[in-house]
């Protein structure tokens, strides 16, 4: 599950349809990605991060599943001071 990204989304006020029509990915399958169920491409996973230009991408997908390897964050998020 893309747990970081999820919280993010609801942090700024990104709906999954604003996501979608913004990535071209279908609701339905973003859900699947979100949720752990599809594996994110490295472009879509480029795609998202534009709309968190305050995150890495590292942070918003550091615990979902990758179809390459290389983009699959192992390291924790960063610290965030509140």
């Amino acid at each position: 599950m893309a747990l970081n990204l999820h919280l993010e989304m609801v942090r700024s006020g990104v709906s999954r349809k604003r996501l979608s029509d913004y990535t071209g990915i279908p609701v339905r399958t973003l859900g699947n990605k979100i949720n752990g169920k599809t594996e994110w491409r490295l472009g879509e996973m480029k795609k998202v991060k534009e709309l968190f230009p305050g995150a890495s991408m590292e942070f918003l997908f550091a615990d979902a599943r990758a179809s390459d390897a290389k983009t699959h964050a192992t390291a924790p998020p960063p610290n965030v001071e509140i």
